[in-house]
Order: C-alpha cells, then sequence, then structure tokens
C-alpha cells in the first residue's frame, strides 16, 4: 500500500500542470468572451474540469508530502493556497451557474482572485522543488551585470601568514557549500536525499551512497558531479543555479 501512495504522489507534478493550464484558458476566454459564440458554456466545462484537475492535485500532492518525508513547514503554504484555488474555481463555476447567493459579486472578482491564487501557489510549488530563491537569484545576477558588481560574491581569500591555521571545513568548505550546495540540501529540502547543512550530514550521502570518497578523493561523488559539463542532467549545482 505504502508504494501504491507513493506512486500516486509522484504523480503531483504531471497532474498539477492541469489546472494550471485550464485556469489560464478560463481567464483568456472570460477576458475576451464577447468575441466567443456561447462562451458561458464553455467557461463552465473547462472550470468543471479544472474542479476535478484541482481536487486531483490536492489528493496527489498529500500524499507526495505524506510518502516522501517532506516536512509541513515546507509545503503548508502552497497547500493552503492550492486549496484556496480550487474554491475560487467552484466558486467561478457556480457564479456561472446563477446561483443567487454569488451573483451579486462581481464577475471580476472571481478572475482576478483566480489569477492571484494561481500565481501564488505555483510561487510556493516552485520554492519546494527549486528554492526559496528561485526567482529572486536571476535577478540578483541580472542586477549586478547591469551595475557592474558581477565580482560581489563570495570570494575565498587564504592569507599567507595565517593560511595554515585556518580550519579547513569550518573556514573553507563551509562557505562554498552554504552558497552553492545547501539550498536545495537541507532538512527541509532534500534532493536525491541529500543533506549538506553539517558535516555528519555530508558523511552520510544521499539515495545513492556516501558522495566523499575519502581513499580516492577525485573519485568522489562530490567532485564528479560539480566537473560534469553543464548540459549534463547530474552536474551540480543545476544550471540554473551559480556555479
Amino acid at each position: 500500500m505504502h508504494a501504491f501512495l507513493t506512486v500516486i504522489g509522484r504523480f503531483h507534478p504531471l497532474i498539477v500542470h492541469l489546472p494550471i493550464g485550464f485556469i489560464l484558458v478560463v481567464l483568456l476566454i472570460d477576458f475576451y468572451k464577447k468575441y466567443f459564440k456561447e462562451s458561458e458554456k464553455v467557461l463552465k466545462f473547462i472550470l468543471l474540469w479544472t474542479i476535478i484537475s484541482c481536487f486531483l492535485s490536492l489528493i496527489s500532492g498529500y500524499l507526495q508530502y505524506q510518502q516522501e518525508g517532506y516536512l509541513w513547514e515546507t509545503i503548508q503554504g502552497h497547500f493552503y493556497f492550492g486549496i484556496l484555488t480550487l474554491l475560487w474555481s467552484i466558486g467561478f463555476y457556480f457564479f456561472l451557474q446563477r446561483q443567487k447567493f454569488l451573483i451579486r459579486i462581481p464577475r471580476l472578482f472571481f478572475s482576478l482572485s483566480l489569477l492571484v491564487s494561481l500565481l501564488l501557489t505555483g510561487h510556493l510549488g516552485g520554492s519546494i522543488t527549486h528554492g526559496e530563491d528561485h526567482l529572486t537569484e536571476p535577478l540578483k545576477e541580472l542586477s549586478s551585470t547591469f551595475l557592474g558588481d558581477e565580482n560581489s560574491e563570495f570570494k575565498l581569500q587564504l592569507k599567507e601568514e595565517n593560511y595554515r591555521d585556518m580550519q579547513m571545513y569550518t573556514s573553507v568548505i563551509v562557505p562554498i557549500l552554504s552558497q552553492k550546495c545547501i539550498s536545495c540540501h537541507n532538512p527541509k529540502k532534500t534532493k536525491g536525499e541529500l543533506q549538506m547543512h553539517t558535516y555528519q550530514a555530508l558523511q552520510i550521502g544521499g539515495k545513492n551512497g556516501p558522495i566523499v570518497n575519502y581513499e580516492d578523493p577525485e573519485q568522489s561523488e562530490l567532485f564528479l558531479r560539480i566537473h560534469l559539463p553543464k548540459g549534463e542532467k547530474k552536474h551540480m549545482p543545476p544550471k540554473s543555479k551559480k556555479q
């Protein structure tokens, strides 16, 4: 049963794109409704499938959270806004059905509410998958390019007079891991079941075993991954992140 629920949960990234597409089509048709014949019937049909796909997305997403070991604090915002998106879809559907208790609400309210909840749900979902700075990180790089501050990121500087006294892990390795790796490999987000936020976690490795080979360091998975061509799927950090 556990394996079956895990399979359903892993369909979430696929299923969740259905309501996104349906809602975008609903908003486009609603915006240009005067150009469509019987737009109300089309909208009701698409909204019905929006409701069904939203519900399936919530179920599969919750199963993925339960089976894959995500922390509730990590997914709760995404989950709640997903529920809100479902509720706005239901409300818009019954508004088009001319339900008395909804007719007095402006039509634009439902369209804007759906758009906002969709954007927030998608953003929070992206934060789970790609890290909290998945939108702001490219903007920081873009601004640094325009402002001529491309070299402002962390640079390791070892002074000749005291470099031998520095602790290798805390003074050299941790700053690099913090900037390049830990956003995707931490207790809240463990891609590949790998955590890198502590020395102990780094030693344990991920689902494929240890990432550090103490007998032959240059054959370590960590070393090999960062030296793969950027186009390779297994290259780390991902090509969208700072190299």
